[in-house]
C-alpha cells in the first residue's frame, strides 16, 4: 500500500554551504508530496522509532506539515502542526537529517510554522522538547517554562497514588 500526499504551497528557498564551498538549494514546502516511508526514514536517521504505519493518518489529520528537501529531492527536514485553529497550535515531530543539522533548516521549518500559525490568527503555539533543545527553541523566540506530558505508550498510570478528595475526613 503506497500513500502520497500533495498540495504544495508556501515555498521558501534557502541555501546551505557544504564542505567544499558549493551551495545547494533547499526547498521548504507546506503539505508537499511526502510518503510515510520518507518520514519513517527521516525518523530513523534522528534515532526515533520509524512509526511508518501511523504516518498515513498523521499526514491527513494534522493541520499542516512542512518538509525540506535537498536539490536531489531527498527529505532532510520535517515538522507538523496540530491545531484547533482558534487559540492553540502545537509543533510536532520537528526533525532534520543529522547530515544537515546546524545549518538553519530546523529554524526555517519553525519559521514556516510560525508564519502559518500567525496567518490563522491563533493565539499560542506550543512545543515540547528535551532539555538539550532549549537553546534552539529559545533562539526561535519561544518563551521557555516548565510543562508536563503523559506518554501513554511508555508510561503507566497509577491511580492509587492520586486522591482528589478524601470524603471520609471531610468536616
Amino acid at each position: 500500500m503506497s500513500f502520497s500526499f500533495s498540495a504544495p504551497t508556501c515555498i521558501t528557498l534557502l541555501t546551505r554551504q557544504i564542505l567544499h564551498g558549493h551551495k545547494t538549494k533547499m526547498i521548504t514546502e507546506k503539505n508537499s508530496d511526502v510518503s510515510p516511508k520518507e518520514v519513517a526514514n527521516l525518523r530513523e536517521s534522528v534515532v526515533w522509532n520509524r512509526n511508518e504505519e501511523i504516518y498515513p493518518e498523521v499526514l491527513m489529520r494534522h493541520s499542516a506539515y512542512f518538509t525540506s528537501r535537498n536539490s536531489a529531492g531527498k527529505l532532510i527536514g520535517y515538522v507538523s502542526v496540530l491545531s484547533d485553529e482558534v487559540t492553540d497550535a502545537f509543533i510536532l515531530d520537528l526533525m532534520v537529517d543529522p547530515e544537515y543539522q546546524r545549518e538553519g533548516i530546523g529554524l526555517s521549518l519553525v519559521e514556516s510554522v510560525l508564519d502559518y500559525v500567525e496567518s490563522l490568527e491563533i493565539q499560542c503555539l506550543h512545543v515540547t522538547f528535551q532539555d538539550h533543545l532549549e537553546e534552539f527553541y529559545g533562539k526561535c523566540g519561544f518563551h521557555i517554562f516548565k510543562a508536563g506530558i503523559f506518554d501513554f505508550k511508555h508510561m503507566r498510570r497509577n491511580v492509587n497514588k492520586f486522591s482528589i478528595l478524601n470524603l471520609t475526613n471531610a468536616p
